[in-house]
This record gives C-alpha cells, sequence and structure tokens, in this order.
C-alpha cells in the first residue's frame, strides 16, 4: 500500500474510534483510496443531509430565523478541513458533495422557503470556511424526479422476501418515536407502515442508483464514499439491492450537528 493511503487511513481510522458506536471502516475504503492515487483520479466523497420535517420547529425556537449551532459551525470549520487537509497533505483532491434530500413523504416536507433558507445557511458555512464542497439537492440535481421508490421492491410480495421483519419493526418503531417524540405527531399506525415501507423502497432505489446507474452525474458507478452525519444503521436499507454499498460508508462526522440540544459542545 502506498504511504499516501497509509498516512491517509491513519488518521481517518483514528477520527472514526473517536466517534461513539460508529461503524468501522471497510478495507474498500483504503483500496479506493488507493486507486484514486494510483490512477491519479480525485476521490469523490457524498455527505447525505435530509431536510427534516423538524426543521420547522427548530426555525420557530430560533426565533423564525436558522441560526448555525455550535456542532454545525464545529462541522465545517474544523471537522471537515481535518479530512480535507489530510487528503490534500497526502496529494489526493476531492471532489466532496453534500446532497440535500426532501421527505420522501412529499405531503410532510418543508416549506420551499424553509429549504432555501436553510441550505442558504450552510452554504454560508461552506463560504466562510473556503472549503471546495459542492451543495446539490437529491430530486432536482441528481435523479430530475421526486423521490422514487424501487418498483419491484415496493410490491408486497418482493418486500416480504426482501426486508427481515426485524429491519422493517426496528425502523417503524424508530419513525414512530420520532413523529411523536420530535415532531409532535399522531400518525395512524396503517399510514405508518404505508409510509414506512415506501422510504425503504426509496432508500433501497437511491442506493442502487448510486451503485449501478449510468445516469449517475456525481461520480462513476460505485466510486463512491458515503460520508454520514447519522448513525450508519439509519443508511442500513441502502444496500438492500447492492449489498456492496455498505462498503462505502464512513462515519467520521459526528452525527447530527443539526439538533438544537447539541447546540452546547464546542
Amino acid at each position: 500500500m502506498l504511504p499516501q493511503t497509509v498516512k491517509i487511513m491513519k488518521k481517518l481510522r483514528e477520527i472514526n474510534r473517536s466517534i461513539d458506536n460508529a461503524l468501522k471502516i471497510n478495507e474498500f475504503v483504503d483500496s479506493y483510496i488507493e486507486e484514486c492515487i494510483l490512477n491519479n483520479q480525485p476521490a469523490t466523497l457524498i455527505t447525505p443531509w435530509s431536510l427534516s420535517r423538524s426543521f420547522t420547529k427548530r426555525h420557530v425556537d430560533q426565533g423564525n430565523i436558522f441560526i448555525p449551532t455550535k456542532n454545525e459551525e464545529r462541522l465545517f470549520r474544523k471537522e471537515i478541513t481535518v479530512i480535507i487537509n489530510t487528503f490534500q497533505e497526502n496529494n489526493l483532491t476531492l471532489n466532496w458533495w453534500i446532497i440535500f434530500s426532501r421527505s420522501y413523504i412529499r405531503t410532510k416536507s418543508i416549506s420551499e422557503e424553509l429549504e432555501k433558507e436553510y441550505i442558504a445557511m450552510i452554504a454560508n458555512l461552506i463560504e466562510i470556511n473556503k472549503l471546495e464542497i459542492a451543495i446539490v439537492n437529491w430530486e432536482d440535481d441528481v435523479i430530475n424526479m421526486n423521490h422514487k421508490p424501487n418498483t419491484d421492491l415496493f410490491l408486497e410480495e418482493n418486500f416480504s422476501k426482501m426486508i427481515r421483519q426485524k429491519d422493517f419493526e426496528y425502523e417503524l418503531s424508530r419513525r414512530k418515536d420520532r413523529a411523536e417524540s420530535i415532531l409532535l405527531l399522531s400518525v395512524p399506525n396503517e399510514e405508518l407502515i404505508k409510509e414506512t415501507k415506501f422510504k425503504i423502497a426509496c432508500e433501497a432505489e437511491e442506493g442502487r442508483f448510486l451503485m449501478e446507474s449510468n445516469k449517475n452525474p456525481l461520480c462513476e458507478s460505485g466510486k463512491f464514499l458515503f460520508l454520514i452525519l447519522g448513525r450508519a444503521e439509519r443508511y442500513h436499507f441502502f444496500s438492500t439491492l447492492t449489498p456492496e454499498f455498505e462498503k462505502r460508508i464512513l462515519c467520521i462526522l459526528k452525527p447530527y450537528p443539526w439538533r438544537l440540544q447539541q447546540s452546547s459542545v464546542p
């Protein structure tokens, strides 16, 4: 393995170990970075960022304006900067994409005005920290349509065969708890089941698109690392149709920087 790869991976694993309960870095990351260096090609980093319905409440709580949390500021001022410097110091350039994604359930998306205001706030953090990171929207800029479930998986007989019942029940419970405790919503169980299946089928299709589609404008199919801002289990269903997707998940950014209750962390 090249000395540059060794140095990069040593730093990434050091960061990974510092994050509680983070998924360990797969050896695919080593080989991908090695390949990029050998071929003198930039590494593609993709960071998914959900436009959560909880942002509506946050907007109100912050006085009808979005003010960066301390963790959002830290993310761009320190965490991302350290990662970029690590790659650049070892002669590897990056194509880093932040992909904003609306709610899978269109009727429960945040308003267009709040979406634009929140993204503008993040764009400003990128600018003031002089970071070369591109912002795109999954629907508008990548797939050029609304969220779409994988049609085969969305069929009931296929869904029950491909999705383990315990995984589905975990996701259903997680979404119910979140709706009641964070969003203060009471969703009928039948509706919640339908929405959860739709969401899972959409996530599976996103993973397939990034891994296999020749219409992917971000990178060559499968040639990317997925730098998440949540727990790895949150992205479990992205690997449903393409199991190799999981190897690309990289936990080196502290989770959920947008949560107000974490804003006191320096």
